[in-house]
């Protein structure tokens, strides 16, 4: 152990022991007190089960039990009587009853088996091992279930005026039943809060339960089993505490445990501002006159080849944006949101030492839901193809960069100048020193890839549209057109326009296909002559030359007994506008840049 730190809560000194690194530790220290001080908190009251020494007698002899049977053992003896490992059990559990109950510290021999384990039960029992090696004092009180029963009332109604207690609780309280049927940390929260100290009271469950990963998973789950209002408790996992040499975690802990109410407070003004001016721009919505309505919607849509609904989403933004900024027009309201901001940020400013390498998977969510437009959407809304989209041809994946105004189908099923050509820019992993921006592109992504996913410029394929654009008119995405429809107009999710696009393919595939019918009656008629020649022939029909470029193995793109035609390709995911024009716009520049002759004089 390191010097002692003192730091002062309230009137009453608070001694902290650093670990390890007392640099780091005394940053952590400094923002726990900080934090305290920021609050008002003038005690901290810490319940867990773990307290009674005595009752961990058979923690200790059940993880002695592990360690001999895992054959794992610790190299040098950290108790102070040798332990012979390998014992028959029967001596072996005489040896540790033994050195249970001769041991001066119990609490010594608790912390030598849970640091050998290193496990989940480990990190349950350090933090309250460990505790008053870091904050003593009389403002800080360790209490056993059974001793916050009967002193919890004391305790609050002492303190004085506006100042606060924080209350850490652990969930799990083994053999524990309160007066009310509590039976863990969050029923004796809810008695609390029940009770009258709502406002007296910050309260947080330090668990062995969860990771911190899984926090606010957990959070979640407890709020809506114990029907506990989010704003008045919050989840920290104990591993913060007994897996950080440096107390970072912990003090991070704390932060988020002092936080939250703030940020929910924040949130809920938040939902305020976006509901009142939903309700403003639904006003203005019905508002519009009929005659204007068709024209947007309707009219235009139409005339464009546009599916209605995106048109209607258009018209949602427009009236939103609008209702976004007027509902801030307000100066109270302004006030009232900055002034929350300002609180959060408060607390969220003090530097604890903590570094989070883990990306919360929740905001990695959001992040995806900005970026992609997920298989789902595609499949379900059947959405034409356009700039950005993903493709997923055998085991390999490209993106589509192609303008979306030659793109755009019109009223009539059919595209500009009759533009049929589209562009595939393979996607790859690479490693970032073999990044090369001159000829690839970087995409952001939201998985835990170690890599860079880029599009590589100078592989890009072309492809025909009419095969692109058969991954929107059935529920898999994929370029599959069935010879015995010949069209799509039962389904009524499809566009206008879409429907006549599917017939116009299907009329080019019919001849396709006549030339493929054609050329198995000749080679049925000739059976058993010009056998190499059907050979070099089979591959060119199996595998014509719009998909051979791919690569692609053991296919057979026409089935002549099901009339089906099957491209192996299929539509996965889209890149979203602005990314996929950020990314076009790059590609362009590729295929614009300037050559040069060779210097002959080098």
């Amino acid at each position: 152990m390191s010097e002692k730190i003192t730091i002062s809560l309230k009137d009453e000194n608070l001694c902290i022991i650093p670990k390890d690194d007392p640099n780091l530790t005394s940053t952590a220290v400094n923002a726990i007190n900080t934090l305290l001080e920021k609050e008002g908190i003038e005690k901290v009251l810490y319940i867990d089960d773990k307290f009674d020494i005595e009752a961990q007698k058979g923690f200790f002899i059940g993880m002695m039990k592990q360690v001999k049977s895992s054959g794992d053992f610790p190299n040098e003896n950290i108790f102070e009587e040798d332990v012979n490992w390998n014992l028959p059990d029967a001596a072996f559990d005489k040896i540790i009853l033994k050195l249970w109950e001769e041991a001066d510290s119990k609490k010594d021999l608790i912390h030598a088996v849970s640091n050998i384990i290193g496990d989940n039960e480990s990190s349950n029992i350090i933090p309250a091992l460990e505790f008053k090696d870091y904050f003593s004092g009389d403002n800080v009180i360790l209490l056993t279930p059974e001793e916050w029963i009967e002193k919890k009332k004391e305790i609050l109604d002492a303190v004085s005026g506006d100042s606060k207690v924080l209350c850490l609780f652990d969930f799990e309280l083994e053999n524990f039943t309160g007066p009310n049927n509590e039976k863990n940390g969050i029923h004796l929260i809810k008695e609390l809060i029940e009770s009258g100290y709502s406002e007296k009271v910050i309260c947080g469950i330090f668990s062995h339960k969860y990771t911190e990963e899984q926090e606010d998973t957990f959070r979640k789950e407890y709020r809506k089993e114990f029907d506990l209002k989010k704003k008045y408790f919050c989840t920290i996992s104990k591993s913060r505490f007994a897996h950080d040499p440096q107390l970072s975690g912990f003090a991070e802990g704390i932060k988020y445990i002092l936080i939250t109410r703030y940020i929910e407070d924040l949130k809920s003004k938040s939902i305020k501002i976006l509901k009142e001016s939903n309700e403003k721009s639904i006003k203005d919505f019905k508002k519009i006159s009929p005659k204007t309505f068709n024209q947007i919607i309707q009219k235009s849509s139409y005339k464009e080849g546009v599916w209605e609904v995106e048109s209607l989403f258009r018209l949602n933004t427009i009236l939103n944006s609008d209702a976004n900024l007027s509902s801030l027009l307000d100066e109270e309201v302004r006030k009232s949101f900055d002034s929350s901001v300002l609180s959060v940020r408060g607390i969220d400013s003090v530097e604890t030492g903590y570094s989070r390498k883990k990306k919360s998977p929740e905001s990695l969510n959001i992040r995806e839901k900005e970026l992609y437009i997920n298989q789902q959407y595609l499949n379900n809304l059947n959405l034409p193809i356009a700039n950005g989209d993903i493709f997923e041809i055998g085991t390999k994946k490209y993106i589509l960069a192609v303008q979306p105004c030659n793109l755009a189908l019109r009223s009539n099923g059919t595209r500009t100048r009759s533009y049929n050509k589209g562009i595939l820019i393979p996607l790859i992993d690479i490693d970032i020193k073999r990044f090369n921006s001159n000829t690839s592109y970087k995409l952001y992504r939201t998985d835990s890839h170690d890599k860079i996913l880029c599009a590589l410029f100078s592989e890009y394929q072309n492809i025909n549209l009419d095969i692109l654009d058969l991954t929107v008119f059935n529920s898999e995405s994929s370029a599959i057109m069935d010879m015995k429809n010949n069209n799509v107009d039962s389904n009524n999710v499809i566009q206008e326009s879409w429907k006549k696009r599917y017939k116009a393919i299907h009329k080019n595939f019919k001849s396709e296909e006549k030339v493929y019918q054609a050329y198995n009656t000749i080679k049925q008629k000739l059976e058993g002559k010009f056998t190499s020649e059907f050979n070099l022939l089979n591959s060119f029909f199996d595998n014509p030359l719009t998909i051979k470029k791919f690569k692609l193995k053991d296919i057979e793109v026409y089935d002549y007994e099901n009339r089906i035609f099957n491209f192996q390709l299929k539509r996965i995911k889209r890149y979203k506008d602005p990314y996929s024009t950020d990314l076009l716009h790059s590609f362009m520049s590729y295929l614009s840049r300037n050559g040069f002759d060779i210097d002959f004089t080098s």
